[in-house]
């Protein structure tokens, strides 16, 4: 009787903390087909996924300071909006499939067209706009595309990271290409060696942390050759080159030097002729005897 009581007193114990324990929110899939229901999508509470159906162009604010997940699905549309991004509070955007439509962000105006602060991140297509075209200040921004801004294509400071897959367009002719924390780089002023592959790094250490900004290396300059399996005579090798502004590898093929019979030190000379019989051939041997065998006769 103890022990089936005891069993009992368990599982209360156990529904009991079930009931206590907090009840996670899956994401949903949203779709937009306008204005409307895009704001009525991003408002939505918790971690959504919204497939766009049609192309929008949002003409207000995207402004989110709650620690969601909002992922568009561009299933082949394009998302434009005409104002800024503010992302707090680990609040993140992000693009399913980059490759499959897009989202740009396109606003003049006097400060930054994107903002995202610690622990919060954003991916978008192209940007264009604003004295600064974005400030990742301590948190992460992605651009698939390209930037195009007044002043500074991009700013990273608070320790913030921003990865360009583009290129950057100031229009301003005296205008800064990148900061960094407090300092300004040019377009020249990278660091080397990269500290990632096939991107420009720019990148300054302050009291905040490490600000760095990677563009996508357009024109590699290549360094020379290293040969990493040497070719035989009838075998091709490797080699491969690395560029040095980004650190980009390009492999190549080095040609086999020749069939077996083109080494000289496998072949013979005949009546002032070179001919290609190996000397490892054994039939080669017996016909040069014979051949020999033949001449002694003759003469």
């Amino acid at each position: 009787m103890k022990k089936a009581l005891s069993a009992l007193l368990a599982a209360v114990m156990v529904l009991g903390l079930a009931a206590l324990a907090p009840i996670t929110a899956h994401a949903a899939t949203l779709t937009a087909n306008d204005a409307a229901s895009l704001a009525t999508a991003l408002a939505a509470a918790g971690d959504n996924t919204i497939r766009l159906t049609a192309d929008i162009t949002y003409n207000n604010r995207i402004e989110i300071s709650t620690a969601k997940i909002i992922t568009f699905d561009l299933n082949g549309k394009t998302l434009t909006l005409r104002h800024i991004i503010r992302l707090f509070g680990g609040a993140k955007i992000q693009l399913l499939n980059p490759a499959n439509g897009e989202f740009n962000v396109y606003y003049y105006s006097d400060g930054d067209v994107i903002e995202v602060f610690g622990g919060s991140s954003l991916e978008v297509t192209n940007v264009e706009g604003g004295d600064w075209a974005m400030n990742a200040v301590g948190g992460e921004i992605t651009v698939y595309g390209d930037v195009t801004s007044m002043n500074e294509g991009a700013c990273a400071s608070g320790g913030g990271k921003i990865t360009i897959n583009g290129t950057i367009t100031t229009i301003a002719p005296a205008s800064d290409y990148i900061k960094v924390g407090s300092t300004a780089k040019t377009a020249a002023q990278f660091l080397t060696p990269s500290t990632k592959t096939g991107y420009l790094t720019y990148s300054f250490t302050d009291s905040y942390g490490t600000n760095t900004v990677w563009v996508k290396c357009a024109a590699h300059t290549f360094g020379d050759w290293t040969v990493d399996t040497p070719a035989t005579a009838t075998a091709t090798g490797t080699k491969h080159r690395n560029c040095t502004a980004c650190n980009f590898r390009e492999d190549g093929t080095i040609p086999a030097t020749g069939g077996g019979g083109d080494d000289p030190g496998d072949c013979f000379v005949l009546w002032g002729k070179t001919t290609t019989y190996l000397k490892s051939n054994f039939w080669n041997w017996i016909l040069l005897i014979f051949l020999f065998g033949w001449i002694w006769m003759a003469f």
